[in-house]
């Protein structure tokens, strides 16, 4: 299949066992099958970022909010949906809603952060739950 995506289990989060929901295979097809309620564009933007154990990660989330301020003048369609580090692989990951690859290219490239690889995506939300405080 080209243009396929493949994410191993390494980059999820437990929260689908802490949620207690169990796990389903969401298949999509190439993006002129994306349903008409899917209204935004987004993307997976992946970079390798080493950082030392027990670093403040804080400037990650501060560079991307400042390259998202300025972006928003040229683009103001960008936004950063969600960004996780995964220290075991080294990556930085970010869900990116935007008007197109570019945007978010120039996005990470304001961030100074190294290149990303960007590839279109499907945001699948899962309903939400009310949380026990603990």
């Amino acid at each position: 299949m080209i243009g396929a995506t493949t994410w191993s289990i390494s980059t999820l989060t437990d929260d689908i066992q802490r949620l207690g929901n169990q796990a389903e295979v969401v298949t999509t097809g190439p993006p002129a099958e994306i349903p008409d309620s899917a209204t935004s564009r987004c993307f997976s933007a992946e970079v390798t970022l080493r950082v030392s154990a027990g670093s403040d990660l804080g400037w990650i989330r501060r560079s991307l909010a400042a390259a998202e301020r300025r972006l928003l003048a040229i683009s103001p369609a960008t936004e950063i949906v969600s960004a996780v580090y995964v220290p075991e692989d080294g990556r930085l990951i970010c869900i990116v809603e935007a008007a197109s690859r570019e945007d978010v290219l120039r996005l990470f490239e304001i961030a100074l952060l190294p290149s990303a690889r960007v590839v279109d995506v499907v945001v699948v939300e899962l309903p939400s739950r009310a949380r026990t405080p603990g």
